[in-house]
């Protein structure tokens, strides 16, 4: 028997491993960019709340935005209204935050006065545009009061 492989049947084998080989080098390809996407990268998601002279003087709460605004003086703070504890909605408590799941008591810049919460509030990024409108990136958190 002649072990010789036939024109027809190598451009057949040769052809079929292409058809097949390309699609799934780029599918592999693909799913490797997508895999691979840097871990660094920062959303914004900015939010106008305001303006210097609206915005009153103590916590005013937004919860459509989900934080509330902090003002003492020229002074101002962007805290979360998400409990750190399991993620309920917190209420203003007078000077102050309170869960009303699990009694949690926050400060006004977010720090824990009363458990079970373990970690402040989440603080936001604000920022003054020169018209005096604050805006607030939701995208940007900082570090604990």
């Amino acid at each position: 028997m002649d072990s010789r492989i036939s024109r027809r049947h190598f451009l057949g084998w040769v052809s079929s491993r292409l058809f097949t080989g390309i699609p799934l080098f780029t599918l592999a390809a693909m799913g490797w960019s997508f895999l691979s996407i840097p871990g660094s990268i920062r959303l914004e998601r900015k939010v106008a709340v305001g303006t210097m002279e609206g915005l009153r003087q103590g916590i005013t709460v937004m919860k459509e935005h989900g934080v509330a605004i902090v003002r003492y003086g020229d002074l101002l703070g962007a805290v979360s209204l998400s409990c750190t504890h399991l993620g309920c909605i917190i209420a203003q408590a007078g000077d102050g935050f309170a869960c009303p799941c699990h009694g949690s008591r926050f400060g006004s810049d977010g720090r824990v006065l009363n458990g079970p919460a373990l970690n402040p509030l989440a603080r936001y990024e604000l920022e003054i545009t020169g018209d005096r409108r604050v805006v607030v990136n939701l995208g940007a958190t900082l570090g604990p009061a």
